[in-house]
């Protein structure tokens, strides 16, 4: 008989037979049954009851093959392949990214969810706590999280509240940082990469965290997340109120906008020269609402014109203005500081509460108009409020605020001491005559909020504690801090 170019094997434990096919080339090993038409390799265990036994493999060998760090070629080639780790005694396959052990549970630790995208839960009762930044390589001078992943490489996060049936996720995972979520009901540890220090020299990373959740005996589910940094940069992070119940932290920006990106020790002892105009520690001084023009450099012109004494420089009518509600820049005022000193004090009439924040305090929504860069955007009242108090939830110190004769540090209980947020004393710019006011004195802070027919700010001066309760018109000029989003 002429045979096929084809075959179908059929395996037994004493024959081996050939039969002819058509189109391919299928394995059965046990018996002499045929497999199947959707089965590649079908092992028949009726006969000979047996087991299929994956290659055994340690960290080493198994990294050889594959591992996160591998040409993105390989990294392709490799997805699917299984072994059984003989150093955690766990069945792994290698998902593209990394490998995947079956002993943290029926789903893959990092795997995304499959929505994104879930709403938030109805009150702020529930959050998701931990640290938002970290200074890992710390090839720089300004070590304030020094050491943060010489020991061990891990670090906790929680979900706080009345959460049930609780699943974290990572996405956004920049240069494979995290490799493994270790999770334990509303807690997880996240297990970051051997190499992390060394892979993070000189480089920028990120990964958000999320949480997906019901409440209580609820079915609908909700959800929570972090976005975290992970860079060879000094972290400028506070701790904060917001987090009910747990470790709160937010991210500022190392300088104000429109500074140099000095270290902390720098700009605390820096002495500035001339001493209004200086925006090297500084920064710019922003009217409230407005985009950045030209008109928050220290050294911008005046509207409508340089005479102290005449005040009545409001852009009103539709026509002198952009799409965005920003000085048109065909007006006179574009890209000068606009004085107004009749009510309401503003820069702009009518007034628009949403310039800087379309959102809310407790979900903002960063707009067009907000000066600061991709990934940061201005405080909302809430934000700069929580970061003042002295002691956290179950009476726990969240750390210290300094006033001192340049501005006022943040000194979290963690730190030893070391400063990890900085806010110079900018002064501020008045609505009236656009002349600076208190540089060196006091420091004076933009929030996104409004109040009425005025705005929020956090003020402090060099004798006087924080106040995040000041409401001030929004021809002013203040300075701006950017949060990260």
């Amino acid at each position: 008989m002429k045979m096929k170019s084809f075959v179908r094997l059929f395996f037994s434990a004493s024959v081996l037979l050939l039969v002819p096919i058509g189109a391919s080339a299928q394995v059965t090993i046990g018996s002499d049954r045929p497999p199947n038409e959707m089965s590649l390799l079908y092992l028949d265990t009726r006969t000979l009851p047996r087991a299929l036994h994956l290659p055994r493999l340690n960290i080493a060998q198994r990294n050889a093959l594959v591992n996160p760090d591998s040409s993105q070629d390989d990294k392709n080639r490799a997805v699917g392949l299984m072994i059984f780790n003989t150093e955690n005694q766990c069945l792994e396959f290698w998902s593209g990214l990394q490998w995947i052990s079956r002993c943290d549970g029926d789903v893959p630790p990092l795997r995304p969810p499959t929505n994104p995208n879930l709403p938030p839960p109805p009150t702020g009762a529930i959050c998701l706590s931990g640290r938002t930044c970290f200074d890992v390589a710390q090839s720089h001078t300004d070590t304030n999280f020094a050491s943060d992943f010489v020991a061990s490489a891990t670090r906790t996060f929680t979900l706080g509240g009345n959460a049930t049936n609780t699943r974290f996720y990572i996405i956004n995972n920049v240069y494979n940082a995290v490799v493994a979520l270790n999770q334990n009901e509303n807690t997880v540890e996240i297990v970051f990469r051997d190499d992390i220090n060394s892979i993070m020299n000189g480089n920028e990373g990120a990964f958000t965290l999320i949480a997906q959740f019901n409440i209580g005996a609820g079915t609908e589910r909700f959800q929570r997340s972090l976005n975290i940094r992970v860079q060879d940069e000094t972290c400028c992070m506070v701790r904060s109120s917001l987090c009910a119940g747990g470790e709160g932290w937010l991210t500022f920006m190392c300088h104000n906008l429109g500074a140099e990106n000095w270290s902390i020790n720098d700009q605390m002892h820096h002495t500035p020269n001339p001493t209004n105009t200086d925006q090297r520690v500084w920064g710019s001084i922003f009217q409230w609402g407005r985009y950045a023009d030209g008109h928050q450099n220290r050294t911008s012109l005046r509207w409508p014109n340089e005479n102290d004494n005449i005040q009545n420089g409001v852009v009103s009518g539709a026509g002198n203005f952009n799409l965005n509600g920003q000085v048109a820049n065909t007006h006179g005022a574009f890209g000068r500081f606009i004085k107004q000193e009749a009510v309401p004090v503003d820069w702009r009439l009518p007034q628009i509460d949403t310039l800087w924040n379309s959102g809310t305090e407790v979900a903002p929504v960063k707009t067009s108009n907000d000066p600061c860069p991709a990934g940061w955007r201005i405080p909302t009242f809430n934000e700069w409020s929580s970061i003042l108090a002295t002691t956290g939830p179950n009476g726990n110190a969240r750390g210290i605020a300094n006033v001192g004769s340049r501005g006022v540090y943040f000194a979290p209980a963690n730190t030893d001491g070391r400063a990890t947020l900085f806010l110079p004393t900018t002064g501020w710019r008045n609505i009236g005559d656009g002349v600076f006011n208190s540089v060196g004195i006091t420091g004076a802070y933009w929030s996104s909020r409004t109040v009425g027919v005025l705005s929020s700010s956090l003020v402090f001066t060099t004798q006087h504690n924080l106040n995040a309760n000041s409401s001030r018109s929004r021809a002013d000029g203040f300075s701006i801090r950017c949060i990260a989003e």
